[in-house]
């Protein structure tokens, strides 16, 4: 019952990864019976082996495209502390924003089994929070990736990013998502600036860099002449 649940809420996601474009890296979840795995990726969505992290779902509840799920995490680095192997439970929020996309809700917040029984166990959890948007594989690889960023559309998008950064960023912090370096947020709105382009995402970073130097280029040659 419980994997039809997580089928229902989020498309499908034991037969297609959904991925999360970070800086130079893709970030997939799959969700595989009972146990929701994390990979690390290269941008041409080949896949790390190695499963970067693995949990194994616990407990749940859903309501409309909202599923909640607590879980517990059966991987760890070599070094682990003993204090994070036992507080190694937490919260996640999946909710299906379209036949394409989910919003990947998880808190930065790890509980041991004693806390996690106690907590109310309610989908205001994760409802309305904020979370990073994941998106299927198949509609990404339909996205156009042979094209380069003018300066133009360079300052438009980083224009329309710094907007939506300072939309999002309160109800960001308020949620208090896993986000090292405070990465993920930036990573999410310039993601979703060229998709509303309908331009693919993957290796954005690069493509932005190559803008950047040819904005330096041009104002190199407009001063010297």
């Amino acid at each position: 019952m419980l994997f039809l649940l997580v089928i229902s809420c989020s498309k499908d996601i034991s037969n297609s990864k959904y991925y999360f474009i970070q800086n130079k890296e893709l970030i997939a979840i799959n969700i595989q019976n009972d146990t929701l795995y994390e990979y690390k990726c290269e941008m041409n969505f080949e896949c790390f082996e190695k499963v970067h992290k693995s949990y194994k779902i616990i407990k749940s509840k859903e309501e409309k495209n909202l599923l909640l799920i607590a879980v517990e995490q059966t991987n760890f680095v070599p070094n682990a502390s003993k204090e994070m192997k036992k507080n190694r439970l937490s919260i996640i929020g999946v909710e299906k924003l379209s036949s394409s996309k989910i919003k990947f809700t998880h808190e930065n917040t790890y509980y041991n089994k004693k806390e996690i029984t106690k907590l109310p166990f309610k989908l205001d959890l994760v409802k309305d929070k904020f979370g990073f948007t994941f998106y299927e594989e198949k509609y990404l690889k339909s996205l156009p990736t042979d094209f380069e960023i003018d300066v133009e559309t360079s300052e438009a998008i980083i224009y329309a990013v710094e907007n939506s950064y300072h939309e999002l960023y309160e109800s960001y912090q308020r949620s208090n998502v896993r986000d090292t370096y405070r990465t993920g947020i930036l990573s999410e709105v310039i993601v979703r600036e060229l998709i509303k382009r309908y331009l693919s995402p993957a290796d954005f970073t690069n493509k932005f860099e190559k803008a950047h130097q040819k904005s330096l280029e041009q104002f190199q040659v407009t001063n010297f002449i």
